[in-house]
């Protein structure tokens, strides 16, 4: 009898290891999902000295952006984390708000190592991760004195992405240098709050500045700062870390955001026009539209105008890293994950032939792929979403008679994770000349410029990316 009930219970103890949910295989299992798999953060709070207690940030855009993806390694024990962490968050805050960082960056990549009991440890000594019930993960990253909770759950099989783009609008500018150059920049702040423009002014006193233009959205108060600085006409705008970058065909400035003083000007060593940029990290990157085409030629691409430039913002230091499948001019487009995607464009500074390309460059392989838009662009504009990328475009329908030129505007969106492009329609009311000019995106809004070939009046329209 005695024997019947030890076999019993040695029964029993086996049978409770096999359903055992933090065994190393199920741990694996449920991280990778046999290979790889997706995580978005459900909740998230920051700790440091400078708050009282903990700050809640799960809404945050700036938070709501990262996605974790643990994939399956040759080491059946070892599982590998890119934690895609795009904008960063800033570990100082004392408030909730005060987490908004507008600072693109890299991904962190670590490995993890599942144990028998299926605790999971990091080589990445201010990374901890471990199982909670229903499925979910806990992840605890040490920041600079400070200490992020997350919250992990399965990130959803499909995208959100809106049926409609439904635009309000937000404030009127009044500028005829913006629409007779056609080249001004335009982006926004998460931290500040506000919109920001920069372009080539009239002359004053016989120079032209730059002109940078800030749209304070808490009390919709304008600031203008003139910078006689002489440069070409193209400027781009991007933020690293509370600094604004403008980006110009010879220079990159860099203003404070509240544009309280003139900027720091360091020349990228380039000569370049209608060209795309973005950042990534402390670098802008640099891509097409070089200007040093054959004397007389503007219909012949200049031999850089293929090429992909890094402008590290601590050095002042400019590389050369990569080479687009063919030249560009007036394509704009965003690295994202490691790939940076060229959307359109033209393959000359002036030619009536619209591209419908997407370039898709591995930064770190240097390797090329081609995909397509729905319609050729002669002209896009594009702002990164966690992992999609909105953009809009405009393709020019000349006439013999100028004055009856039209031009159709498209607005979609790029997701990178299926290389799939989709075509939203707006409430813009878009015909004749009347088109975009700018795109950028703030915490979870779309805002765009939009203004008409030869009027000197530019409004900027804003619409929720919500369900996202």
């Amino acid at each position: 009898m005695k024997n019947i009930i030890v076999a019993l219970l040695f029964s029993a103890l086996l049978g409770c290891q096999s359903q055992d949910p933090l065994t190393r295989v199920n741990v694996l299992n449920e991280l990778t999902s046999g290979s790889s798999r997706s995580w978005k953060i459900e909740s998230a709070t920051l700790t440091n000295s400078a708050a009282t207690g903990e700050l809640s940030v799960t809404s945050l855009a700036n938070v709501s952006d990262d996605e974790f993806v643990f994939s399956i390694c040759p080491d059946v024990n070892v599982v590998l984390l890119d934690w895609k962490i795009r904008n960063q968050v800033r570990a100082s805050a004392t408030t909730a708000n005060d987490v908004l960082l507008d600072y693109y960056v890299s991904s962190l990549c670590s490995s993890l190592t599942i144990q028998n009991d299926g605790s999971i440890t990091s080589d990445d000594p201010n990374l901890s991760v471990t199982r909670k019930p229903n499925g979910r993960l806990s992840v605890q990253y040490l920041m600079n004195g400070a200490q992020f909770n997350m919250d992990l759950g399965p990130a959803g099989e499909t995208t959100f992405v809106p049926a409609t783009l439904d635009f309000e609008f937000l404030t009127d500018i009044v500028s005829t240098d913006i629409g007779l150059e056609q080249a001004a920049g335009f982006t926004g702040s998460m931290a500040s709050n506000s919109l920001y423009l920069a372009y080539r002014a009239s002359a004053i006193s016989g120079i032209q500045p730059e002109r940078v233009v800030r749209y304070d959205m808490d009390d919709g108060t304008f600031t203008t700062r003139d910078f006689f600085n002489s440069d070409f006409v193209t400027k781009e705008l991007h933020i690293i870390n509370d600094e604004l970058k403008v980006v110009g065909a010879k220079f990159v400035n860099t203003y404070p955001l509240d544009l309280a003083s003139d900027p720091v000007s360091v020349p990228h060593n380039l000569t370049i026009t209608r060209y795309g940029s973005t950042v990534v990290d402390d670098n802008v990157f640099l891509f097409g539209g070089d200007l040093l085409y054959p004397a007389g030629s503007p219909g012949t691409p200049g031999p850089d105008a293929d090429k992909i430039f890094r402008h590290d913002q601590a050095s002042g230091q400019l590389h050369e890293v990569g080479a687009l499948p063919e030249p560009r001019y007036w394509a704009h487009g965003e690295i994202v994950d490691g790939n940076l995607y060229v959307f359109g464009g033209r393959k000359a500074f002036i030619t009536e032939t619209a591209e419908e390309d997407i370039f898709v460059h591995d930064m770190s392989s240097g390797k090329n792929r081609i995909l397509k838009l729905p319609t050729p662009m002669h002209r896009t504009f594009a702002a990164r979403y966690g992992h999609l990328i909105y953009v809009a475009g405009y393709r020019e329908n000349p006439n013999a008679d100028p004055a009856l030129t039209t031009i159709d505007t498209t607005f979609g969106v790029f997701d990178t994770h299926t290389g799939t492009f989709t075509v939203i329609p707006n409430t813009l009311a878009l015909s004749g000349k009347k088109t975009v000019f700018g795109l950028t995106i703030v915490g979870n809004s779309l805002y765009a410029l939009i203004g008409t070939w030869g009027v000197t009046t530019f409004s900027i329209y804003r619409v929720a990316l919500a369900g996202s």
